[in-house]
C-alpha cells in the first residue's frame, strides 16, 4: 500500500449559472491506510513519505504506528478546501468537482439557505454531492464538512457523518448562522470551506481508490481551455504578422512612390533653376544691362528732363529693349547724378511724360490729342529709339 499527497491551487472564474464572480481555490490532500486482520480497530500507515500525511488527518482515523500484520481494509481519506467569494454569491453555488474513491465529489452552497424563499435568511446551507455511482467495492463513506476560521487555520462549525449510499447529498440547512460569517470566518468576503472524505474499501478494489491520481473533471475542462486559448492566440499571432507583412509592403510601395516623386521634383527643379538663369541672361543681353547696373541703379531712378522731375525704375527703362534709355542705363556709359541724385536729359519733358507712360504699359498707351504735341512727342521718340511708338504716331 502507499500514501500519496496531491496538492492544487486555482483561481478560476465560475460562470454566472455558478453564481457569478467567484473566485476559487482548493487544496487536496489524501493518505492510504490499513487494517490489520488481527487488530481489527486499528488501522496503520503502511508507508509514510511525507510529513504532511499522517494516519490522523482532520480527526479521522485512529493513530497507531506498529505493524500488527496482514492487510484485511484499506482507508482513503482525502481533503479538499473550497476557497470561494461568498461576498458576490447571490444564489446556489457549486464547487468544483474533485475525485475521491473514484467518486466525483462537490460542495453544494446556498448563501441565504434554502428558506430564503419564504423570506427566511438566517441560515447558510451546505451539502456534500456526488455526481456518479458509489463502486460496488466501497464499504463506508464517512464525511466532514466545516468552515475554516482564516486567522488560525482551525475548523469551525463542524458537521460529521456518513454519506447514505443512496442518496446524492448530504448536509445541513442550517450549517451556520450568517451573523457568524465574519473576521476571521469571512476576510476580504472570501470564505474557506473544508471537506474531510474517509473511504473504506477492500484491498482488490484498491485500484479504485487509486484512480484519483488521474485527471479530474476540473483538469479536463482546465485543458481544453488552455488548448482553446493556445489556438486563439496563435490565430491572432497569425493575423499580426499578415497585418505586419501588409503594413510592411504599403510603407515600402509608399516610399518608393516618394522617393520617384521627389526624384521627378528635383529634376524639374533643376529644369527651372536652367531654364531661369537662361532667361536672366537673355534678359540681360538683350536689354544690355550689366551687373554693375543692377547694383548701381537698384531701386527709384530720378530723370531730370528739360528740368521737369520724374520717378521711375532700371526695370521700367529697360521694358522696351534696344532703345537710347536702355542704353543709357546699360552699365556701360559712365554716368553720375547730379547733387540731387537725378540724371539730367536735355529733352523735352512735356514729351517725355508720355513716352515714360509708354514704357509703363506698352500694350496701353495714352497719345495727346493736339497736333503739335503729336508732331512733338514724334521727334522725341524718333531720339530715343522708341520705334513702335513712333511709327503708331505717323
Amino acid at each position: 500500500m502507499k500514501l500519496g499527497v496531491k496538492l492544487k491551487k486555482v483561481e478560476s472564474r465560475s460562470p454566472e449559472s455558478k453564481g457569478g464572480g467567484i473566485s476559487e481555490g482548493y487544496i487536496e490532500t489524501y493518505c492510504m491506510h490499513t487494517r490489520n486482520a488481527s487488530h481489527p480497530g486499528r488501522w496503520t500507515l503502511s508507508e509514510k513519505t511525507d510529513k504532511t500525511a499522517s494516519p490522523k488527518v482532520g480527526g479521522f482515523g485512529e493513530d497507531h504506528n506498529e505493524d500488527c500484520g496482514p492487510l484485511r481494509m484499506t482507508k482513503f481519506i482525502k481533503q479538499f478546501d473550497w476557497i470561494c467569494n461568498y461576498r458576490n454569491i447571490q444564489a446556489r453555488c457549486d464547487s468544483h468537482s474533485f475525485l475521491a474513491g473514484s467518486i466525483s465529489w462537490y460542495i453544494q452552497m446556498y448563501p441565504f439557505g434554502l428558506d430564503s424563499a419564504t423570506g427566511d435568511k438566517t441560515y447558510m446551507s451546505l451539502y456534500l454531492c456526488r455526481r456518479n455511482k458509489v463502486p460496488s467495492g466501497i464499504k463506508s463513506i464517512h464525511f466532514k464538512i466545516s468552515v475554516v476560521n482564516q486567522a488560525t487555520g482551525t475548523e469551525v462549525e463542524t458537521l460529521s457523518s456518513d454519506f447514505r449510499t443512496g442518496s446524492d447529498c448530504w448536509g445541513s440547512r442550517n450549517f451556520i448562522p450568517r451573523t457568524k460569517l465574519v473576521p476571521p470566518i469571512l476576510e476580504d468576503g472570501k470564505l474557506i470551506i473544508r471537506v474531510m472524505i474517509e473511504i473504506e474499501t477492500a484491498p482488490e478494489v484498491i485500484n479504485l481508490v487509486e484512480k484519483s491520481d488521474e485527471p479530474d473533471e476540473y483538469e479536463e475542462v482546465k485543458d481544453k481551455i488552455v488548448k482553446i486559448i493556445d489556438d486563439e492566440r496563435r490565430t491572432i499571432r497569425q493575423h499580426l504578422e499578415d497585418e505586419q507583412q501588409k503594413i510592411r509592403r504599403e510603407l515600402t510601395a509608399e516610399q518608393k512612390t516618394i522617393d520617384e516623386n521627389r526624384t521627378k521634383s528635383e529634376r524639374e527643379m533643376k529644369s527651372l533653376r536652367a531654364e531661369l538663369e537662361s532667361d536672366r541672361e537673355e534678359f540681360n543681353r538683350t536689354h544690355g544691362v550689366t551687373e554693375e547696373a543692377l547694383k548701381k541703379f537698384r531701386g527709384q531712378l530720378i530723370l531730370n528732363v528739360g528740368g521737369m522731375k520724374f520717378q521711375t525704375t532700371l526695370t521700367t527703362l529697360n521694358s522696351v529693349p534696344n532703345t537710347m534709355l536702355s542704353a543709357m542705363f546699360s552699365g556701360k556709359f559712365s554716368l553720375e547724378p547730379d547733387a540731387k541724385g537725378a540724371y539730367f536729359i536735355d529733352r523735352s519733358g512735356e514729351c517725355f511724360k508720355y513716352i515714360l507712360e509708354y514704357l509703363r504699359h506698352p500694350q496701353k498707351y495714352v497719345l495727346p490729342s493736339d497736333r503739335v504735341e503729336l508732331e512733338e512727342l514724334q521727334i522725341e521718340t524718333e531720339f530715343f529709339g522708341l520705334t513702335a511708338l513712333h511709327n503708331s504716331i505717323e
